[in-house]
């Protein structure tokens, strides 16, 4: 199958900034406000990346940095009062 998603794009500074997903044809697509907020899976702090101003909203990811340069994510749904873990995933740079 081809591959659709090839990363991100991050625009930040040490109080958040924005992120965009970069797609296989070179556009950046699904903009996402950064934050630092308490953790959905466990309430320790956390980076979030908030898709609320994009066409999927729902969507609601953190990350927390494992060692330096690579990331540990969770991808929610967030809807009526309810957040379901969709996946994990990991970012490098």
């Amino acid at each position: 199958a081809p591959t659709v998603w090839t990363g991100k794009t991050f625009t930040t500074g040490p109080d958040g900034g924005a992120v965009t997903n970069r797609l296989a044809d070179g556009t950046d697509a699904w903009h996402a406000d950064i934050y630092r907020a308490p953790s959905i899976a466990d309430g320790d702090p956390t980076w979030v990346l908030d898709y609320a101003p994009s066409p999927t909203p729902q969507v609601y990811d953190e990350i927390r940095e494992v060692v330096p340069g690579v990331w540990l994510g969770y991808s929610w749904w967030r809807e009526a009062g309810t957040d379901t873990l969709l996946l994990a995933f990991v970012l490098a740079n």
